[in-house]
């Protein structure tokens, strides 16, 4: 799989990284994820979480973590990279056009990192 830069994600590639978050931590905790669905998943057959079908999904799972509310961007030298912002636990901004942008960067880049890998096609 090849890496992408954060920062440059599209809608659809942090989707597909905020849903691959969540099946990690599901198998973290214990919690069945079909198999076909996961493998489904990872090849980039499948368009953010199956189980559910509402756009915004990945929202309680970002909330839950308040480090990535969002906030307006105030940073003078950011604001060309959009109006909102949102931080990692370790203080490192992300930056998009709507806050969900914003917060859905800041929630990756805190479990994979500024480049994460994602399938082709993605």
């Amino acid at each position: 799989m090849p890496k992408i830069k954060l920062a440059k994600a599209t809608d659809e590639q942090l989707n597909w990284l905020v849903t691959e978050i969540f099946f990690y931590m599901a198998a973290n905790k214990q919690v069945h994820v079909k198999t076909w669905v996961l493998d489904a998943h990872r090849k980039g057959e499948t368009k953010g979480n199956p189980y559910v079908t509402d756009a915004l999904w990945a929202w309680p799972i970002i909330e839950q973590n308040f480090w990535c509310i969002p906030r307006m961007n105030t940073n003078p030298g950011a604001l060309h990279l959009g109006q909102f912002a949102a931080s990692t636990p370790g203080g490192i901004d992300y930056y998009g056009d709507s806050s969900f942008r914003a917060s859905m960067r800041a929630y990756i880049a805190t479990y994979m990192g500024n480049e994460p890998e994602v399938p082709e096609g993605v």
